[in-house]
């Protein structure tokens, strides 16, 4: 989505997740911050950063850990291959 359709399309929340280790096409590794600086530049809109490290809350994981580990995996994967295939960049 183009900034303007964002702020036209009246959302008021947008989810972005960026891989640990995430390159652009030039390898150059992709910072949250660097980020978060981006869409508040670019849509005018409040940006916050969480590192879901730490989020956690320790212990060990149970079935129910990993099972929404694995359907938020297999989430993010489907956005980031849209995303990728999409004609329109930022």
């Amino acid at each position: 989505m183009e900034a303007v359709q964002i702020k036209q399309s009246g959302k008021r929340h947008l989810l972005i997740v960026i891989a640990e280790g995430a390159i652009d096409h030039q390898g150059v590794p992709i910072k949250a911050e660097a980020m978060r600086s981006l869409i508040e530049s670019r849509v005018n809109i409040e940006t916050r950063v969480t590192v879901l490290g730490h989020t956690q809350r320790g212990g060990r994981a149970s079935f129910f850990d990993r099972f929404t580990v694995r359907a938020n995996e297999t989430w993010s994967k489907e956005c980031a291959t849209r995303v990728a295939n999409a004609t329109s960049t930022w």
